[in-house]
């Protein structure tokens, strides 16, 4: 196996900055795709020379983020069932803060997913075109992303000020936090 002598050596926070979250790591999964270290320097090359802002798939950056969201979901599937079956609505205000956090972490997802690098189907390269990545991120994962992402928190606070009836607002904001759920872990399950 041939030793790294590229421009990685030459590219690091101290040089470019937080670029380099953005370039892919050497691990198994890289070496499998691209064969030989050489190969992962080169694809840093490739992206380090478009000089776009996108996420490799292969990335440090990509890899805390999937983890963190994917935190974010599971804490929501345990959570919101449960506002639903034992808090009746009077939920305090750690509860709703974290509501609105949520809400705001999947609208940033549906935005920096234009942004996330993809795989080709048979694992031969990354594709880091932003046209690309766009028109396939909208044929496949932008409805159900923004369903998922709709913003019940914001919704439902607002809701809360212009509350009228207190019966019907226990209903709707039952009936919209299923809903929510249910795309969530049909986001989850899916990917």
């Amino acid at each position: 196996m041939e030793k790294l002598k590229g421009p990685r050596e030459g590219c690091n926070r101290g040089t470019c900055g937080w670029r380099v979250l953005l370039l892919p790591q050497l691990n198994r999964q890289s070496l499998y795709v691209y064969g030989s270290e050489v190969a992962v320097e080169k694809e840093c090359v490739r992206q380090l020379e478009s000089g776009v802002f996108v996420i490799h798939p292969f990335s440090p950056m990509r890899s805390y983020y999937i983890m963190g969201m994917m935190a974010i979901t599971f804490l929501n599937l345990i959570g919101i069932p449960m506002e639903i079956a034992f808090l009746d609505g009077s939920s305090g205000l750690a509860w709703e803060s974290f509501n609105v956090f949520s809400d705001t972490l999947f609208l940033i997802d549906v935005v920096l997913n234009f942004r996330m690098g993809i795989i080709t189907e048979d694992a031969e390269e990354a594709i880091l075109d932003i046209k690309q990545i766009r028109v396939n991120y909208l044929r496949t994962w932008f409805i159900p992303d923004v369903i998922a992402a709709f913003p019940i928190g914001y919704i439902l606070l607002f809701a809360v000020k212009m509350e009228t009836n207190k019966k019907n607002f226990h209903f709707m904001n039952r009936a919209i936090t299923s809903f929510d759920m249910f795309f969530r872990r049909k986001n989850v399950t899916d990917t």
